[in-house]
This record gives C-alpha cells, sequence and structure tokens, in this order.
C-alpha cells in the first residue's frame, strides 16, 4: 500500500507534485443548465480496478486533494474530484466572490449527481472502464452531502468513505440560540432585499496562521495548501453566510432519517480533537446507518487527510483498504 510521509513531502511538493497536478490532473469545466459552471479534475489508471469520486468540504477545491488523488492513484484507482458551486474555480453565487453561499444543500447535491452522471461516468467510457464501480471518498461538508446523494441515488455507489462528516457543527452558542439567530438574520436580508451576508464573526478571506488553524496540526501539509491558495486567488474563499447557515441547519438536521435509508457499505473517521464538526453529532447519525463503520482518530484535528504521519497513515490506509 503507497501511503506517502512528511520525511520525504519537502521534495513532494517541490517536485512531483507540481508536474503530477500539471501534466496528470487534467482539467475541465462543467456547464449547468443554469449559466453556472463547476471545475473538475480527474486522473485515469490504465489498470485501475475502480473509480473514485472526491467530494470536498467547504472552501476547499479539487487541487487541495491532489497528495490524496495521487495515492488513490498508486493504489489503482481512476479518481474524480470537483469543485462545489460557489467555491474552489467553479462559479460563484454571490456578488462578493469570497461570501461562503447557498440556499439549499438540495443544490449541492443535484449539482453532484448531475456532473457524476455527465462527465465522470462518460470519462469513463471514453477510456474503457465503465464496469469499473464509482466509489465515493467525501469530507465535512463534502460528507453531508453525500449522505443526502446516497440517499438519494442509491444505486450510484457501491461503497463510501466520510471523513469527518459535517453532521453538526461545533459552536459557543446554544442550538437554540445559534438558530434562532440564523432565522433573524435571514428573515432580515430578506426583508431588506439582500440576497447574501456574512454570518455573525465572519469575513472576507484571510491567510490564518499555522499557529491559529483548527484544520491540522501538520505544519508542513497546511503550508503547501495554504499556499496554493495565495498563489491561486481565484480558489480563496471567506466565512459563511446567513443562507449558508440556514439551509446547512435544514440538511444537519435531516442526516439521522437519510442515514436510516442508506444501505451500502460506509466507512466513517472521526477526528479525536475535531473542533469544526460536532464528534456527538456524528456518533448519534451514525448508529441509523445499516451498513456502516466507525474509525475514530485519537488526537486528529479536522482534516485528517492532511494531517500528521502519526493521525494520518492509519486513516488513509483505512480509506484505501475500505475503497480499494
Amino acid at each position: 500500500m503507497y501511503i506517502n510521509n512528511e520525511k520525504n513531502l519537502l521534495e513532494y511538493y517541490a517536485k512531483y507534485l507540481p508536474e503530477f497536478i500539471e501534466t496528470s490532473l487534467i482539467s475541465g469545466f462543467w456547464q449547468q443548465a443554469s449559466g453556472g459552471k463547476l471545475h473538475y479534475r480527474y486522473v485515469v489508471n490504465p489498470d485501475a480496478t475502480c473509480w473514485v469520486v472526491i467530494m470536498p468540504g467547504r472552501a476547499e477545491s479539487a487541487v487541495k486533494y491532489a497528495e490524496v488523488i495521487d495515492e488513490l492513484y498508486q493504489n489503482g484507482c481512476s479518481v474524480f474530484a470537483f469543485d462545489h458551486i460557489g467555491q474552489g474555480q467553479s462559479s460563484r453565487l454571490s456578488t462578493n466572490i469570497w461570501h461562503g453561499h447557498i440556499d439549499t444543500f438540495n443544490t449541492y447535491v443535484d449539482d453532484a449527481a448531475a456532473i457524476i452522471t455527465e462527465v465522470c461516468q462518460p470519462l469513463q467510457a471514453q477510456y474503457q472502464q465503465q464496469d469499473l464501480s464509482l466509489r465515493l471518498l467525501a469530507h465535512s461538508m463534502g460528507g453531508a452531502i453525500a449522505t443526502m446523494l446516497l440517499a438519494k441515488r442509491p444505486s450510484l455507489f457501491e461503497r463510501a468513505v466520510l471523513c469527518a462528516p459535517m453532521y453538526g457543527v461545533v459552536s459557543p452558542l446554544p442550538q437554540w440560540l445559534g438558530k434562532l439567530i440564523v432565522k433573524i438574520g435571514t428573515q432580515v436580508h430578506r426583508i431588506r432585499k439582500v440576497p447574501a451576508g456574512y454570518f455573525l464573526g465572519q469575513g472576507d478571506y484571510q491567510n490564518v496562521s499555522f499557529a491559529d488553524n483548527k484544520l491540522t496540526s501538520s505544519a508542513i501539509r497546511y503550508e503547501w495548501f495554504k499556499q496554493y491558495f495565495e498563489n491561486n486567488p481565484d480558489v480563496q474563499l471567506g466565512g459563511i453566510t446567513y443562507q449558508w447557515l440556514a439551509a446547512a441547519i435544514i440538511a444537519m438536521d435531516s442526516m439521522q432519517a437519510l442515514a436510516s435509508t442508506i444501505k451500502v457499505p460506509v466507512l466513517i473517521l472521526k477526528a479525536g480533537e475535531d473542533r469544526i464538526v460536532d464528534n456527538q453529532s456524528i456518533d448519534d447519525v451514525y448508529a441509523h446507518f445499516n451498513n456502516a463503520k466507525l474509525l475514530p482518530i485519537p488526537g486528529a484535528e479536522h482534516e485528517i487527510m492532511f494531517e500528521q504521519d502519526k493521525y494520518r497513515t492509519p486513516g488513509m490506509a483505512a480509506i484505501i483498504e475500505f475503497l480499494v
């Protein structure tokens, strides 16, 4: 099993990965009927045993997963990843391009179903790999979207990995108070005919230092993807809007019911020191799955796939073993 390690990462990031992104990770755009565009990346392994679809988390882009994509490729997978609408290199949904904005998570779900059936599956046929099964790897917000998609399209994927899925978020406010603030804020925006506005404390993109980040304890992996964001301003994203949070609450409140309808095998990874998503919510939703395994990674921060080796390696090993 091929898994990167931090000892070689400086050279890997300096030499191999940029070339892999430039020459092997093919880029394209899918045109929505509404006029928007979704950006995607893919790599085809001529000896693949499966296709893995990657659904990133909020504020992420497909290229951020280049190291993960390479590892899956080296372990016998063809890989397809895309940027959700409103982030990455996909079209934005607000006049402020840094708004993390959506009106309903159903948009994410419908986009995912469409780009997979209209782009990914035709690519499988183009490379004569149409008989290979689709398998899903989703992180955080992508995990919530993936849960909705697995329930809506039960035969689309053979199996799925949900890494720190966003079934609830860590908040300093009591849940009832947070929901009340969101409801008041969205109503005020509606009355004022403002389609999108930052939630309390949110703002435009900021280059957060490693010391202040809540995503990972791996300095080298954090600095790589933050440098990518700095070098590529078009993928930068700011904080969430009232509307995004209202949509997220509706989606998260539906997770237990949706999980109970999902029959395909699911592996859920839970970061022991997560400060972004609520681990109790993960436990609560996990209890409703029919065929799921929960793998805690003690000590890991939210982004397990971008963590230090001592957390990342067992996580990636479990992901690869389950998917491949």
